[in-house]
């Protein structure tokens, strides 16, 4: 079990060294956007970026997850190599219809998100954009899969420069507006997926698996539901919030929410990358059950060490990263989307069940049925409350997601939750952070003991927290990503 712990750990660094990259780079773009953009604006562009995701988790038709569910069951290299090749076409495919409804629909949906038919052109080029990120995302599956970690953290780190650059010249020099980061975000992504093609092209074939195309497909479908509704149940509020208080709102919300997200980006994101390898992997190892009561609280602990951090400097992350002060107020829900987000995140590892049982219209019920509820909430109060009901109402419905899940995944393959070590650390970052949001210091007296909270919270977390063999693990990750830099 060591060794699995290790393999997931280094990995799982090498994929959080990529997409901390990726988020500083957006962090880096914030001040510039918002500089240049009202939170009005910014609400908009938010919502022209919550089109081309809902559309991008429909048309990929479940592809990469296909693709990630069915390699290693392949007894061979030809049949890897057809698997990658039929589920390629899949996604090419998508990608090729969300354009040409992008063309016939943009002028609705800009009147649709916006009330203004002004947005047309913006919605066609990120629909664009979105098609050709489906396509390199693909690329990018199967070098995980091949466990190629270096080369896909060196194109995603190439990428984001290129895309930050970009930006910069187009909004800045040639004053482009919100149309700046869209057509930035459309060359990257080409781009990239150009680069990436040459590198794993040597995994297609001529042959395309016939036999099992349909339950691909069939299985992609359910993939694309169950992605859909998480969308749905991801970005709802933003239109409730445009509906029924204002587009500067929603620049704010998407804001705060932006800079909560950043647990999914360093942690969530790079661990998923990885733990979807290493499950399918190691699944029929007799021990399985036990590691993956083990990786649910590791990544409680370092889940929330990263609330605590960036929860206690939202504010003066958002002073740092906002270029107008109007969104500063955006820290207050910070802290509860990090924390919703967390929550969510336990789903990629209690799933395990339903995905092996393949019984994946659990997860689009689930989604759906908590998308129905957070619209029915956000109606109810973002009329009362303002959008830091939307937040709340986020942490909730993520709960519920959750908790089904794992309770309909034991059905199908048993996982045990150390109890005391999860739930323990929960309850003292919540208390940790109620306790700070009353405190009244100043500005060098609130950095101080912030700072000084953090130090000892790690100390406490090693000391009393980690047993002797996890220190000892612990410190072999440090080290093995220690020697790979060096490398």
């Amino acid at each position: 079990m060591k060794s699995k712990i290790l393999e997931t750990g280094k990995h799982t660094i090498i994929y959080g060294i990529s997409s901390a990259f990726q988020s500083l780079i957006g962090f880096v773009l914030l001040p510039l956007l918002t500089k240049y953009y009202s939170s009005e604006e910014f609400g908009i562009y938010s919502l022209l970026i919550l089109i081309s995701t809902l559309l991008g988790a429909f048309f990929f038709f479940g592809s990469t997850s296909t693709l990630n569910r069915y390699f290693f069951e392949s007894e061979s290299e030809t049949q890897k190599k057809s698997i990658v090749t039929t589920t390629f076409l899949i996604t090419l495919t998508g990608a090729l219809i969300q354009v040409l409804l992008g063309f016939l629909l943009a002028t609705k949906l800009s009147v649709l998100l916006t009330n203004s038919k002004s947005f047309s052109n913006h919605i066609f080029l990120i629909i664009l954009a979105n098609a050709f990120g489906m396509l390199m995302n693909f690329n990018f599956v199967v070098l995980r899969l091949e466990k190629q970690s270096k080369g896909f953290v060196l194109v995603n780190i190439g990428s984001s420069l290129i895309n930050l650059f970009l930006v910069y010249i187009l909004l800045v020099k040639v004053n482009l507006g919100i149309n700046a980061p869209i057509i930035a975000l459309l060359i990257a992504n080409f781009l990239a997926f150009t680069f990436t093609f040459n590198i794993v092209r040597k995994y297609f074939t001529t042959t395309i698996n016939q036999e099992n195309l349909k339950e691909y497909i069939l299985f992609g479908l359910s993939a694309t539901l169950n992605g859909l509704t998480y969308y749905l149940l991801d970005w709802v509020d933003r239109y409730f919030i445009k509906e029924y208080s204002s587009l500067s709102d929603v620049g704010i919300y998407s804001m705060g929410y932006k800079i909560g997200m950043i647990i999914h980006v360093i942690m969530i994101i790079p661990f998923s990358m990885i733990w979807t390898t290493v499950r399918m992997q190691y699944a029929k190892d007799k021990d399985n059950s036990a590691f993956v009561t083990k990786i649910i609280s590791y990544y409680t602990i370092i889940g929330l060490s990263l609330v605590l951090m960036t929860s206690l400097f939202a504010k003066e992350l958002l002073m740092i990263f906002s270029g107008r002060e109007e969104f500063i107020v955006a820290y207050k829900i910070v802290p509860i989307i990090m924390i919703a987000h967390l929550i969510y995140g336990y789903i990629n590892i209690v799933d395990f069940g339903i995905l092996i049982s393949k019984k994946l219209y659990y997860f689009y019920i689930t989604f759906l049925v908590a998308a129905i509820l957070n619209a029915i909430l956000n109606y109810f109060f973002i009329p009362k409350f303002g959008y830091i009901a939307s937040a709340y109402i986020t942490l909730v419905t993520y709960i519920f997601c959750s908790v089904v899940i794992y309770l309909l995944g034991r059905k199908y393959y048993l996982i045990d939750i150390e109890y005391l070590r999860v739930f323990m650390p929960f309850i003292i970052v919540i208390a940790i952070l109620l306790s700070f949001s009353e405190l009244k210091l100043s500005l060098f007296h609130s950095i101080i003991l912030k700072f000084s909270t953090v130090i000892v919270s790690i100390f406490l977390t090693y000391n009393f927290w980690l047993t002797k063999n996890e220190k000892d693990i612990t410190n072999k990750i440090l080290l093995q990503l220690r020697y790979t830099n060096y490398k």
